[in-house]
């Protein structure tokens, strides 16, 4: 049944005789709450709460006292509850019932404020409004600072644009290192004219083109040939790797000079008759024999063929003594290369 009235409705409402009505009057002067009244006179609580309000019962008061004992009983209660439930918040006063407002503090800022007890009968989030409101006051700080920082920005890229257009189109006037002649240049680092460089150009193709045909001497035999390039110098490739041998050769005697003192009593047969013609990096026989001659009569030594080992190479800082020189075969020592730790 629903009984309206001013405009509310009341759920769950009966019609009860004049004698239930006075017995819920008495009852409600006595300081009994609606659920205590209801458990007595067998009724719902809803028709209890209707009718006491009608007669101007309603609401709490101090000691009321209700199935749930005193209020200062179910204050305490409440508060338990409450601050288990919202952490970030304790219960501050004026707890009347589980229908009416309280007071609750933020444990963040202090700040307090009103909240609805039903509260605690649901699941919703509760947020303090001043840490709502110091949170949306930080974030506009946040974003007009921010707003205020690209408009600089845009201030600065607006001026550094046109530095640039002005660096671009600065014009440098130099005098030319061929004709002497003064030109207006963009670049800082030109030396001649556009004049000059042509003819520099021109006078580099024509001296690339003149080597066709052209006799002469190689800078190693003598002999004199054909060029087959602009920069032909040698008659062959023997002969280039003549003077590429002699320069490496060169390079490592300098290089074992400035490593320090070297003893030129150092031979492959001392050395083969120190080690007992043993390879210091395998540790197999050396073979005296294992050499052959090309066409041209070149000598070419093969895997097996004995050779001088430096222990520290000379790149490295080796010198060519006694205690730095070991016997080892001529693949191995290759293998080796400039490497410290042996190879095995």
């Amino acid at each position: 049944m629903l009984i309206f009235i001013y405009g509310e409705h009341w759920e769950g409402v009966n019609m009860l005789t004049n004698e239930q009505v006075k017995d819920i009057i008495k009852l409600r002067k006595q300081n009994n709450g609606y659920k205590t009244i209801a458990n007595k006179l067998n009724i719902s609580r809803n028709t209890v709460r209707y009718h006491c309000k009608k007669h101007d019962l309603g609401g709490k008061r101090a000691k009321q006292i209700n199935q749930f004992g005193f209020l200062e009983e179910r204050e305490k209660r409440f508060k338990k509850e409450f601050e288990n439930k919202y952490h970030e918040f304790r219960y501050y006063s004026e707890f009347k019932s589980i229908d009416d407002y309280f007071k609750m503090q933020c444990k963040k800022c202090g700040y307090v404020q009103e909240k609805h007890a039903q509260c605690l009968r649901h699941s919703e989030e509760i947020i303090c409004d001043n840490c709502r409101e110091t949170k949306k006051r930080i974030e506009s700080k946040r974003i007009k600072k921010l707003k205020e920082y690209q408009k600089k920005q845009n201030k600065i890229n607006k001026e550094v644009d046109a530095l640039k257009r002005i660096k671009i189109n600065h014009r440098y006037y130099i005098e030319c290192d061929r004709c002497g002649k003064r030109f207006f240049t963009n670049a800082k680092n030109v030396v001649h004219c556009n004049k000059c460089i042509r003819e520099i150009k021109a006078e580099e193709k024509a001296r690339r083109e003149g080597w066709k045909g052209k006799i002469i001497k190689c800078k190693y035999c003598g002999e004199e040939f054909e060029m087959r390039s602009s920069r032909s110098k040698y008659c062959s490739e023997k002969c280039l790797n003549k003077v590429m041998n002699r320069k490496k050769e060169i390079e490592r005697r300098e290089r074992l000079k400035e490593n320090g003192r070297i003893n030129y009593d150092i031979t492959l047969d001392k050395l083969i008759k120190r080690d007992n013609g043993i390879c210091q990096i395998c540790e197999k026989l050396i073979d005296n024999k294992d050499f052959e001659h090309d066409e041209n009569g070149n000598f070419i030594a093969e895997n097996d063929y004995p050779s001088i080992d430096h222990i520290v190479p000379v790149s490295k800082g080796g010198t060519h003594t006694w205690d730095n020189v070991q016997l080892a075969h001529f693949y191995c020592n290759s293998v080796k290369g400039n490497n410290i730790k042996e190879i095995s």
